[in-house]
């Protein structure tokens, strides 16, 4: 199936998810609660989702910096506003968009495409390591200085389980990760050895080219993981994208009426873009509906307004994104083109 194909059936099946949020919570609830937006506050929420891209795009240049690949700030705003918009069209996100933005940082800087994807993929997974622990802290904040009810205790515990799981999977792989990663590639190069033995000579050497691609993306992954200079600023970083995002819903729940602690907000919105694993492309629909229930379920605030907020939030945070990192792709994949 053609990836147009999949796109399209992808954002059906997004389209259908907010279909059935809207009519749930109800389209006349929502409207009266974006009537009494606040349109300086709105145009705030906006800023918000552009200053979330700066940052997130300044984590990669920080990146691409460490494997010798010099970029300007806003070369590297643009590059990664044209990765989100590579995850916010294409399935399961993250995962389906770092081939599309490794080719982007390939043609426009004219680096190596397995350096593009080892500086892609440090990125996000910057981006996973920092969501946990912006959630951590806000339910150690929430369980500290706040009397969270039920719904929200739960959630408070599945973070702290969540994240312990992580941590000792985490400590587990880098402790033994030579032998994970030769009790996995042995056998592995192994069948592709035998497998390039019976293939014709054509694909024989594209195997071989393939093997030596990974080996150069290990090399390059490794490279990044020694410089902790680099690691930390591109934390750092990812860090002050995720308060972005979090400072985008609290003013737009701000502006319409409906403020919420901060604390809460920082365990909503990291566990609200776990449904971006969903198919769905950039998890359009599944966030939304997610975001909704974690605020009704934890919060005082009410169906409509928590959907209005919502729905400002990801106008900021996905389309707005989408429309500008599309852009950017066109403008990039056209001088690349000249060049």
């Amino acid at each position: 199936m053609r990836r147009r194909q999949v796109a399209f059936i992808g954002f059906l099946g997004s389209l259908a998810v907010m279909g059935v949020l809207l009519s749930f919570v109800g389209i006349e609830r929502i409207g009266q609660a974006l009537s009494a937006a606040n349109p300086q506050l709105v145009g705030l929420v906006a800023a918000f989702g552009l200053a979330q891209v700066a940052a997130w795009g300044l984590s990669l240049r920080t990146v691409l910096g460490s494997l010798g690949v010099s970029v300007s700030r806003p070369k590297g705003i643009a590059l990664y506003a044209s990765a989100m918009f590579a995850n916010n069209v294409t399935p399961f996100g993250q995962a389906g968009g770092e081939p599309v933005t490794a080719y982007v940082i390939n043609r426009v800087t004219d680096t190596r495409y397995e350096s593009a994807l080892a500086a892609i993929a440090t990125v996000d997974a910057a981006h996973i390591f920092t969501s946990i622990s912006i959630a951590v802290f806000g339910a150690v904040l929430t369980v500290t200085v706040f009397s969270p009810n039920r719904k929200l205790t739960q959630v408070v515990l599945a973070v702290f389980g969540i994240a312990a799981l992580l941590t000792a999977l985490a400590g587990i792989g880098l402790r033994y990760r030579r032998s994970i990663l030769e009790r996995i590639e042995s056998p592995i190069q192994r069948g592709l050895h035998r497998l390039g033995e019976a293939l014709p000579a054509a694909a024989s050497r594209f195997l071989q080219a393939a093997r030596k691609r990974y080996v150069a993306f290990r090399a390059d992954l490794g490279r990044v993981a020694s410089n902790r200079v680099t690691l930390v600023t591109a934390l750092g970083f990812s860090s002050a994208g995720w308060l972005f995002e979090v400072g985008a819903l609290a003013v737009a729940l701000w502006g319409l009426g409906g403020p919420v602690p901060l604390a809460t907000l920082l365990i909503v919105i990291p566990v609200g873009k776990l449904a971006g694993f969903m198919p769905l492309p950039g998890g359009f629909g599944s966030i939304e509906a997610t975001l909704v229930a974690l605020l009704v379920a934890t919060t005082p605030v009410d169906s409509g307004l928590a959907t209005a907020a919502v729905l400002l939030h990801r106008a900021a945070t996905y389309w707005l994104p989408t429309l500008l990192g599309g852009g950017v792709s066109l403008t990039l994949g056209a001088r690349a083109r000249l060049d």
